[in-house]
């Protein structure tokens, strides 16, 4: 069996390593071949003459003993007889150890654990197990891959190098930054004579302060930056040490050398492993524990290479931390979802020290299909077979579809690639020619992972020869009567574009097109507005970055579409939602005023009346932007905000008056007569004369909306009200000289 000696320690010298043995004992044979290095055959030489069951010393990582109370670490492999385990456990409990003849140090060895158990079977082959809280080491994984993710492994040769080490290994990732002392060309060079004292020279301090802790391994700087002189180092121990000690070091080390640190320690918390993947639109709890030390983590999500989120309470997130652990809640696991999940735990005595663990949360995904089919409406007439190509259009991702065709054969396996990030899988569908035959269905089937699937049908219109048409004209195509053909939009939008065809006998007739395109920079602003929604992300840190883009969007003349104007006001709306979710409450140093008035305000603008006019069953608009507005002033304000710019203050206060004024003024008249549409569906409209008084109202008051907005949104503003009363006033003053001046020099008449 393989043992594992925890510590060694110095009994009589102030100056102290730590040795990490690994002792193969075996029945009958011998484990390797390996010839030890010199230092290993100086301690194979002290052990040997008190006791023959030690028959070889192979290998050790060398260290450097450095300061009072400095640790190494060292890994040995020692090989004895399994009969004589007891015996040896004895003996080296009591031994001394000398480490280094040349600066006098030496070492005991303190406890003692079994790691690695082998035995060889009849058959010759060696069969070795991890002991509970190892694993192989890397050189393990190395030469016998087949064993790196296992705890069992079986070796074909006699004498395997079968090492298990401590899984309770701490890495930390830190950088410090040395004020004062100026970044020079030099230090960005590896192989400057500067760059390597400078490595070699902050290399040995802090190991020889580090080198305190106990299991401390390795240090190594990695690299050198800008902002004085920044040098990034990791750092390795092979078991958990104490937090307290650590951040007094760390302390100590700041003060002492005026430089700040920025440490990440992975190893310390741990967030356990959940079976993955996990299947699409369900619910996950990730769970991240700590030590005791440790006060109240963040939970932060990275997609992809995208910069990292925040995680927090929202519509499909919800955070619930204990003094022993900190768990987050997903009820809803999509696309979204699909990513790295850390924790990042801070002691309440450094800032600078943060204890992390990680998590990938792998999601089976299933698609939004969107599925067409070309020629939309194929035709009969003169033709025996129809000829149709049928495409399901999804988002690409990373998961790996198994796509099934209902009602025709697929045409490749692959998909093809489409522009924005989308792929097309298709179908051919060949069918006969029948007089009685007004429909093609095709359906694709998407199957994940887990065997869930996702569909969409398509009914496809046949013309006849006794079907009603309309004629194609400006990129339509020739489409069936009562049926809607669809068009793309262009590159920067997304959506669709829709028109009726409607009319019998020989020639139909198209209507008003319907376009569903939104500016694509506008619907990403809208997807991470929803992301805030849902929990992913900080409302108060994101905001400017929202309302920024958004006045951009709202200043570019493609916003003059009701699409474009509608997908503004959601975005208004789904940030006051959010930041109520949140609890959000805006100060003058967070909130964008300018850019969440500006925006709100574009919106308004007189040239974009006729893009409030809704298309399609999307509710009243105008309500839900004043609801959006108000709700967002809700939570900020704008009264004692300070601002330095005295017109700039003035300014944006008349155009918050402005709003305020809007919403007071139409939520009471607007809203009034939806009141007697409410009775209007409450009422018999058979009945006399109340519900035919009622509804004559709410037709009567309705059709005043426009007016009460144009009484609000012109009238009502002072500087409309003022520009009126300059011009009529300047009339009102030509004319009264006038006349004047006509009493002045007409001839009067005398008697």
């Amino acid at each position: 069996m393989l043992v594992l000696l925890d510590q060694i320690c110095i009994p009589k010298s102030p100056k102290c390593n730590v040795w990490h043995w690994s002792i193969s004992a075996q029945k009958d044979y011998f484990c390797s071949r390996k010839q030890p290095d010199q230092e290993g055959e100086s301690l194979r030489k002290k052990i040997l003459p008190q006791n023959e069951i030690l028959y070889r010393v192979y290998s050790h990582l060398a260290g450097i003993v450095y300061q009072e109370n400095s640790t190494q670490v060292y890994y040995i492999e020692v090989h004895i007889e399994a009969e004589a385990y007891k015996n040896f456990m004895d003996l080296i409990s009591t031994l001394t150890l000398d480490v280094n003849e040349s600066v006098n140090s030496s070492a005991t060895v303190q406890n003692i654990s079994i790691t690695t158990e082998c035995n060889m079977l009849t058959t010759g082959i060696v069969n070795c197990n991890c002991n509970s809280g190892y694993s192989w080491s890397e050189e393990v994984c190395r030469d016998y891959s087949q064993c790196c993710n296992q705890n069992e492994c079986i070796f074909n040769d006699p004498n395997p190098r079968a090492m298990c080490l401590s899984n309770n290994k701490v890495f930390v990732n830190g950088s410090f930054t040395v004020l004062g002392e100026p970044f020079t060309h030099s230090l960005d060079d590896p192989g400057s004579q500067q760059y390597k004292e400078f490595v070699q020279t902050y290399t040995s301090q802090l190991e020889s302060v580090y080198s305190t802790l106990g299991w401390f391994d390795s240090l190594m700087i990695t690299g050198l930056r800008k902002g004085s002189v920044i040098a990034d180092f990791v750092m390795l121990l092979t078991t958990p040490f104490e937090v307290a000690q650590f951040e007094r070091i760390t302390t100590q080390l700041e003060k002492n050398n005026s430089a700040g640190f920025n440490l990440i320690v992975t190893g310390i918390t741990s967030i356990p492993q959940i079976q993955q993947p996990i299947p699409y639109n369900n619910d996950v709890c990730i769970t991240c524990c700590k030590p005791e030390e440790l006060s109240k983590p963040t939970w932060s999500f990275q997609k992809n290479a995208q910069p990292s989120q925040d995680i927090t309470n929202g519509t499909e997130a919800s955070v619930i931390s204990n003094s022993q652990n900190s768990t987050v809640y997903i009820s809803k696991t999509t696309e979204v979802w699909k990513g790295t999940f850390t924790c990042d735990y801070k002691s309440d005595q450094s800032d600078s020290i943060r204890y992390r663990a990680s998590l990938y949360l792998d999601i089976a995904l299933l698609p939004q299909i969107l599925i067409i089919s070309d020629p939309q409406f194929p035709s009969c007439i003169g033709q025996t077979n129809l000829d149709i190509t049928v495409q399901c259009i999804i988002t690409n991702t990373t998961e790996n579809y198994s796509v099934n065709w209902i009602g025709g054969e697929p045409v490749n396996n692959k998909p093809d690639p489409l522009q924005n990030g989308l792929i097309s899988y298709q179908t051919h569908v060949d069918n006969s020619c029948a007089e009685s035959l007004e429909w093609v269905n095709v359906t694709c089937v998407f199957v994940n992972r887990l065997n869930q699937t996702a569909n969409t049908t398509l009914h496809i219109p046949v013309i006849q020869k006794s079907s009603t048409v309309c004629k194609p004209r400006n990129g339509w195509p020739q489409a069936k009567a009562n049926f809607t053909a669809v068009k793309f939009c262009d590159p920067t939008t997304v959506g669709l574009q829709k028109r009726n065809c409607t009319g019998y006998g020989l020639s139909g007739n198209w209507g008003n097109v319907i376009s569903e395109c939104v500016n694509r920079n506008l619907r990403e602003i809208l997807n991470d507005a929803m992301d805030l929604q849902r929990g992913l992300g900080i409302v108060v840190n994101n905001a400017d970055n929202i309302f920024s883009r958004l006045k951009q969007s709202t200043e570019q003349k493609s916003i003059n579409t009701f699409p474009n104007v509608n997908e503004s006001v959601e975005v208004l709306y789904v940030m006051q939602n959010a930041s109520k979710i949140q609890k959000s409450q805006w100060n003058d140093t967070v909130f964008p005023f300018q850019d969440f008035l500006s925006s709100s305000s574009n919106l308004l603008n007189g040239s974009l009346n006729d893009s409030w006019r809704p298309v399609g069953n999307v509710g009243n608009l105008a309500l839900k932007y004043l609801r959006a507005v108000e709700g967002i002033i809700d939570q900020t304000n704008l009264i004692t905000a300070p601002m330095t710019d005295v017109s700039q203050l003035q300014q944006d206060n008349e155009v918050a008056q402005s709003i305020v004024k809007t919403i007071v003024l139409l939520t009471p008249t607007v809203g009034i007569t939806w009141i007697l549409g409410l009775f209007v569906l409450m009422l018999d409209l058979t009945t006399t004369p109340y519900a035919q008084i009622v509804n004559y109202a709410f037709t009567f008051f309705n059709s005043f909306q426009g007016f009460f907005i144009l009484l609000t949104g012109y009238f009502g503003e002072k500087k409309v009200r003022d520009a009126l009363l300059k011009r009529f006033g300047q009339q009102h003053s030509v004319k009264s000289k006038r006349e004047s001046s006509t009493g002045l020099t007409s001839p009067t008449n005398r008697t």
